[in-house]
């Protein structure tokens, strides 16, 4: 029987299946590694850090109000975990899509808390927010050689990325 192809034509080779899933498994561990490295990539997650701060801030604020009711916001200062809770030892039930903490990204740390009267606050230090609003405080974050401050105003309700 004759086949089709010809006997003098060499045969074409290319690369199996497996071979290009293992190069393709090596690319994608090598992006994986360099990627997150990326400066653009780490300002984007420090920014993206302090909007969640500020957001559960403005969360807590509202929720005091609303509620009438007491809420804590603790924080490690030199770590990178914000914990939201009520203070009679209830659980803090956020709104749907609203975390009742906040670990920031693995580059980002609270490096102080600073109260109205000037005080920094080291390890662990947290603020109590009542339906009339929370005494002004500032946090202050860093990343790299990144750094911001939110700021917290009760008189108006504000709150700040600087």
């Amino acid at each position: 029987m004759r086949s089709l192809r010809s006997e003098g034509l060499p045969r074409a080779r290319g690369f199996t299946l497996l071979e290009l899933a293992v190069v393709l498994a090596l690319l994608g561990a090598i992006l994986l590694t360099v990627i997150p490295r990326l400066s653009i990539f780490e300002e984007s997650a420090f920014r993206s850090d302090a909007r969640r701060v500020a957001s559960l801030i403005r969360q807590l604020d509202d929720s005091a109000a609303a509620e009438k009711s007491n809420y804590k916001l603790s924080f490690d200062i030199g770590g990178n975990r914000l914990e939201a809770s009520k203070t009679d030892g209830g659980p803090y039930v956020p709104p749907e899509r609203m975390p009742a903490f906040v670990r920031l990204g693995r580059t980002t740390a609270i490096t102080e808390l600073m109260e109205n009267n000037g005080a920094k606050k080291t390890g662990e230090a947290q603020v109590i927010f009542q339906p009339t609003g929370a005494e002004p405080f500032s946090i202050s974050l860093a990343s790299g050689g990144r750094t911001c401050t939110i700021t917290y105003n009760p008189y108006s309700g504000k709150v700040k990325i600087i």
